[in-house]
């Protein structure tokens, strides 16, 4: 079979009920996103990892720990300045 395998991560506490959301941490959202793309690259040879907003701040705090082939970022939340 030939093309790309292509997955959507639920990331813990999202699709599911706003109370649900309020348990989980930072840690947990990184946690779920650094262990999938593990999983990934042991399945496959090439790893693309995208994300959106809060996504794409995960993918990215992700490819830093454990470097993937390539990022696809849209609107990627980089922090908030105080002044």
């Amino acid at each position: 079979e030939e093309g790309w395998y292509v997955e959507s991560v639920s990331l813990p506490g999202h699709g599911t009920s706003p109370q649900l959301l309020r348990d989980v941490s930072a840690a947990d959202l990184a946690l779920a996103v650094s262990s999938r793309i593990a999983e990934l690259q042991a399945s496959y040879d090439i790893v693309v990892v995208g994300g959106f907003s809060m996504g794409g701040a995960l993918a990215t705090a992700a490819a830093a720990k454990r470097p993937v082939d390539a990022l696809i970022l849209s609107a990627p939340f980089a922090g908030i300045t105080y002044r």
